[in-house]
């Protein structure tokens, strides 16, 4: 990371420190999508507002209730809760699933 650039990457991370200073100014898009009766819902959403707070970050949180096959199929439901930033899943490992819908 030493380099004064701004072009240096942080270890594990595909965003330059310049791209990462010009997120945080920007305010982010956060979406939980859920099912209804999910027990994990309110603790997850719970933990984005402490961490949004804790590192000041400008964040629109949104709670978006998915009841159909077909909300689930357009908003990459992978399971309940789901959580996207701008628009991406926070969860590496599912963003390559096909996978959609109610689990």
């Amino acid at each position: 990371m030493g380099a004064t650039n701004g072009g240096s990457r942080c270890a594990g991370s595909p965003v330059t420190v310049k791209e990462g200073l010009f997120r945080m100014a920007q305010a982010v898009d956060i979406v939980v999508y859920y099912t209804h009766g999910c027990p994990a819902t309110p603790r997850t959403v719970e933990l984005i507002r402490k961490c949004v707070s804790e590192l000041n970050i400008r964040a629109a949180l949104r709670e978006v209730p998915v009841t159909t096959q077909e909300e689930a199929d357009a908003w990459w439901l992978r399971g309940s809760p789901t959580v996207q930033v701008d628009g991406r899943d926070i969860e590496p490992a599912v963003r390559a699933s096909k996978s959609y819908g109610f689990m």
